[in-house]
């Protein structure tokens, strides 16, 4: 037999205060679960149901939309309650036959959730068999498809109680965990936590790359200068030494040239390979076999005359210079 209603009392619809913070999951992947409840007074309202069902789902790692939490009710669902319900994979419907009897914007959420989301689940909450009851439905079918369909037993007691019963948590719990959004974003904070670590290790290979191709550059190079500096020495010796055995040519009389020619090589390799044995022995040759030697002495001061005699088959020199300065050479 149908049964009789209560008389149903004017509720003042409170503002529900907007959340200080948003969980990044349900951000990112939106919600495991959309709450849609009556305000109010029982025998329609179950606001303290809800909240305790809500408490439970998170503490098993549901995320969940409460509308307590989140935005304030009207007769338009705002934009807030909009992208919760689209973002939302479950809409659980708390119905008592108080909520069933006057729906209001628990109607406007459920039909807004099956119009954005069509191929998602709507789950009623049925408090103390209020979806069995035949006076309400007819009307109830008309926005809340629950034939045919899986919905959850609730005592009155618990629902009075303002608590949920194990058995109807236990039941809304059985949704795979790696498509909830916590999960999700556990992974997606250990996918960025890897690809961190990965990129340091790169950077860190990539450092030590670079460093070590410096160094091989470095060596590189160090080795060309090594390479052209021993090869101008062996260019400079190689021409020292043609210059040595040119000039010993051109003492001989084996190469044009000339005594003076001779010594102008001579100097040259001087120059280039320094007092090595074959430049060194060149020279003296070159003195010996040279007739005549002119010497070129630095006195320090202006000479005035200058008078020179053989002495034991050298040659004496005496000159007198400015301050009445007399050297013997």
């Amino acid at each position: 037999m149908p049964s009789t209603a209560p008389p149903l009392q004017t509720e003042t619809l409170p503002r529900r205060p907007a959340a200080a913070r948003r969980d990044f999951a349900s951000r990112l992947f939106g919600y495991d679960v959309f709450i849609s409840f009556a305000l109010g007074p029982p025998p329609r309202g179950s606001l303290s149901y809800a909240s305790d069902l809500a408490r439970r789902l998170r503490e098993r790692d549901f995320t969940v939309f409460f509308s307590e939490d989140e935005a304030p009710p009207g007769e338009q669902l705002d934009g807030t309650l909009r992208r919760a319900l689209h973002s939302s994979r479950a809409l659980v419907v708390v119905a008592n036959r108080g909520t069933l009897q006057v729906p209001r914007w628990v109607r406007q959420e459920v039909e807004s959730f099956r119009q954005l989301t069509p191929a998602r689940v709507v789950i009623p909450i049925s408090i103390d068999g209020a979806l069995l009851d035949p006076a309400l439905a007819e009307t109830t079918a008309a926005w809340l498809p629950y034939k045919d369909r899986i919905w959850l037993d609730e005592t009155q007691q618990a629902a009075d109680a303002g608590l949920a019963s194990d058995e109807v948590v236990e039941r809304l719990a059985l949704a795979p965990r790696r498509s909830r959004s916590n999960v999700k974003w556990r992974w997606l904070v250990r996918a960025v936590g890897v690809a961190l670590l990965a990129l340091a290790v790169g950077m860190a290979v990539a450092a030590y790359q670079a460093r070590q191709s410096e160094q091989r550059a470095l060596a590189s190079e160090s080795r060309a200068v090594d390479s052209d500096t021993r090869a101008r020495g062996e260019l400079q010796r190689a021409a020292s030494l043609r210059a040595v055995a040119e000039a010993s040519d051109m003492v001989s009389g084996e190469r044009p040239g000339g005594h003076e020619r001779a010594f102008q090589q001579l100097l040259a390799a001087h120059a280039l390979l320094g007092m090595a044995p074959e430049v060194a022995s060149a020279m003296q040759a070159a003195l010996a076999a040279t007739p005549r030697q002119a010497k070129l002495l630095d006195t320090g001061t202006a000479i005035f005359a200058a008078a020179a005699s053989p002495l034991a088959g050298d040659t004496l020199l005496v000159t007198a210079g400015s301050g009445g300065r007399v050297q013997r050479w």
